[in-house]
This record gives C-alpha cells, sequence and structure tokens, in this order.
C-alpha cells in the first residue's frame, strides 16, 4: 500500500513540475508578443492538466490574451469560466476583487 500512494505522490509531482515548465513556456510566448503562439499554448495546457489551478492560471492568461486583441467578450468569458469553475483558486479571488 505504501509504494502505490507513493507512486501516486511521484506521478503528481512530475505532472505538476511538466504543467509549470509549460506554463513558463507560455507565458514567454506570450511576454514575446507572440500572442497566437501564446493562446495555442496556453488552450493546450488547459485541455492536458486537470490540476485547477493550472486550469484558472490558463483561463486568466487567455482572458489577457483576448483583451489585447480587442475580443472583450472572449475574455469576459474566459474570466468568467474561472469564477465559475475554480472558485477556491487565487484567480479567481483576484477576479472578484476587480
Amino acid at each position: 500500500m505504501k509504494y502505490i500512494i507513493l507512486a501516486i505522490a511521484i506521478i503528481c509531482c512530475d505532472n505538476s513540475r511538466a504543467d509549470e515548465k509549460k506554463i513558463a513556456y507560455a507565458h514567454d510566448l506570450k511576454v514575446h508578443n507572440l500572442n497566437e503562439k501564446a493562446t495555442e499554448a496556453f488552450l493546450s495546457i488547459l485541455h492536458q492538466t486537470e490540476n485547477p489551478d493550472t486550469k484558472a492560471l490558463c483561463l486568466l492568461n487567455l482572458g489577457e490574451l483576448a483583451l489585447q486583441s480587442n475580443k472583450v467578450d472572449l475574455a469576459r468569458l474566459d474570466w468568467e469560466k474561472i469564477i465559475e469553475n475554480y472558485p477556491d483558486t487565487k484567480e479567481s479571488k483576484l477576479l472578484k476583487e476587480k
């Protein structure tokens, strides 16, 4: 039983590190104004991860990228998804304050 729990912990830790690397890559694309590629990267991460914090972070960034492209309705939709689906995340709390 201990080995199963340890294996699960290792898998979760590896997935978390993989998500962090992917997020860093997507963020670098965004910072360098490669917005289409950044959008694709954040969408890919959003649909591959099970981590609610990572999903919320992706949606927050997708909303910011949409806003930069003057897609206000799309930005609002992404941010509303955070509040509705991931209410306990720091991104949701940040959006509720605004």
